[in-house]
C-alpha cells in the first residue's frame, strides 16, 4: 500500500465484487489509468484449482489478479502447477525440447511471485528476478511483468 501511495495510487483493503461464477474479495484493490487490479496476498495453504476458479472470478470482472505469496505457499502452488503442466500440457510425460525455460512450476494464466520481508528485494520469482517493491509494482503498472519462457518476469 505504502509503495502504491508513493505513486499517487489510492489503494483500497478488501475490496468485494461479483462476476458471473461467483464473489471475490481483494486483499488490495486499486485502479490505475483504465484498469483495475487486486493484489491477493497468500497467507495460507489453498489448493490450485481454487486459485484457478479465483483467478478467473476476477478475469470475469475486468480484474487483473497478481499473487504474492510467502515463500511456503509459493513452493506448494508451484509444485502443483508443476504437476498440472505435466498432466494437462504434456500427457504426463516430462517434455524434452526444453522449451520449457525456467522449469514447469508457474502458469501464463497465474501472475505469481513470493516475498520475502526481511530481505532488501523481497519479490521473487525463482530464476528469473529477485527485486525491490517499488519496481514489481512499476513492473506490474507498465505493463513490464509478463509471463515467458515459462516463468513471470520484469522486462
Amino acid at each position: 500500500m505504502k509503495e502504491l501511495k508513493k505513486r499517487s495510487i489510492k489503494a483500497k483493503d478488501e475490496v468485494s465484487g461479483v462476476s458471473k461464477s461467483g464473489k471475490w474479495k481483494a486483499d488490495v484493490y486499486f485502479e490505475h489509468s483504465t484498469r483495475a487490479v487486486a493484489f491477493e496476498v497468500q497467507h495460507s495453504y489453498q489448493h490450485l484449482r481454487e486459485y484457478f476458479k479465483r483467478q478467473e472470478r476476477y478475469k470475469e470482472s475486468g480484474v487483473e489478479c497478481y499473487w504474492i505469496l510467502y515463500k511456503p505457499r509459493f513452493l506448494t502452488v508451484t509444485k502443483s502447477i508443476a504437476k498440472h503442466r505435466l498432466k494437462e500440457e504434456f500427457g504426463n510425460r516430462f517434455p524434452e525440447d526444453k522449451k520449457i525455460g525456467g522449469g514447469l512450476g508457474q502458469i501464463s494464466s497465474l501472475p505469481i511471485v513470493w516475498f520475502e520481508p526481511e530481505d532488501e528485494q523481497p519479490v521473487k520469482a525463482p530464476g528469473f528476478f529477485s527485486t525491490e517493491v517499488g519496481r514489481w509494482i512499476d513492473s506490474v503498472l507498465d505493463g513490464g511483468f509478463k509471463y515467458s519462457l515459462g516463468g513471470w518476469k520484469i522486462y
